[in-house]
């Protein structure tokens, strides 16, 4: 029986060491080939849809109270707007746009600006947008992990600290790895914010990075792919997107939750369950003009 025995422990003792060695490379792979994140943050890393229409409603309401005093009546309530404007589904800039289009119906362009401004919603949106503690843990644990993680935003240099700052994020992103808009143009779909974050990654290690990027948009997923970012995170958390938006501007995997990417047993982000069906590169390149 004791060499059974024997050969019995020293086959467990094989398997044991197998395993070990086993996790011992999985964490190898993922010490050679260290991981770099760039996040988008309205919708991403914080939740943003009802501070949004809040944002929104509160400049409505200026306006219109404007407009009563000039005795102009028949104007749509807010939820009519909200609602024909596809708010949700479209970027605050569009939005914004549609809303001060609407106005000019009734006042001068130079009227509506002097009353409200694209700025002032971007302020009155970051005041009512919060970051969800799972969110909060999810930074911690990637970042414990050693993954190098940045924000490329919309929203203009000249706000980005005080956003951060105010909704807790500073801990994690500063004005070195955060990366934003100095002018309009240069927004998102633009692929500028992306870029920047990209090369700012890839400065931490020349040698090889997986680099992902994550947003919640179509429009921002098509940026991520004109930066040249090869991971392309969908988060699929507002129902008016469908999956085949996402698909069209070149998400290559998609999740509902951000938490859902950190994978406790490897202790790292894993992409591998997201993955989904994509579209070629000579595709999104041809869709890339649409």
């Amino acid at each position: 029986g004791g060499v059974e025995e024997m050969e019995t422990m020293e086959t467990m003792e094989t398997m044991e060491t197998m395993e070990t060695m086993e996790t011992m490379e999985t964490m190898e792979i993922i010490k050679k080939k260290p991981i770099g994140v760039v996040f988008d943050i309205g919708g991403t890393l914080v939740e943003y849809l009802p501070a949004r229409e809040h944002a929104f409603a509160e400049l409505y309401s200026i306006v219109l109270d404007e407009l009563k005093k000039n005795g102009i009546e028949n104007i749509n309530s807010f939820e009519e707007f909200w609602k024909h404007s596809e708010g949700f589904i479209k970027g605050q800039l569009e939005t914004y746009e549609a809303m001060v289009m609407y106005f000019s119906k009734f006042l001068s362009v130079e009227k509506i600006n002097s009353l409200i401004s694209y700025e002032l919603l971007r302020e009155l949106e970051i005041k009512g947008k919060i970051v969800s503690d799972d969110v909060l843990t999810f930074l911690k644990y990637i970042t414990d992990a050693g993954v190098e993680i940045s924000v490329a935003t919309n929203t203009l240099t000249d706000n980005l600290s005080n956003q951060l700052s105010s909704m807790g994020l500073d801990k994690y992103f500063s004005a070195k790895n955060s990366f934003s808009a100095p002018n309009k143009s240069l927004m998102k779909p633009n692929p500028y914010v992306y870029i920047k974050a990209l090369e700012y990654l890839q400065k931490l290690h020349p040698s090889s990075l997986k680099i992902i990027g994550v947003d919640d948009k179509p429009s921002g997923i098509k940026s991520l792919f004109e930066a040249g970012i090869e991971n392309r995170v969908a988060i699929h958390s507002n129902p008016t997107v469908t999956v085949k938006e996402f698909i069209d501007a070149g998400a290559t995997h998609l999740v509902k939750n951000l938490p859902d990417l950190y994978d406790p047993k490897m202790n790292n982000i894993n992409l591998t369950p997201f993955r989904m069906a994509t579209k070629s590169h000579s595709e999104l390149s041809e869709n890339k003009e649409v």
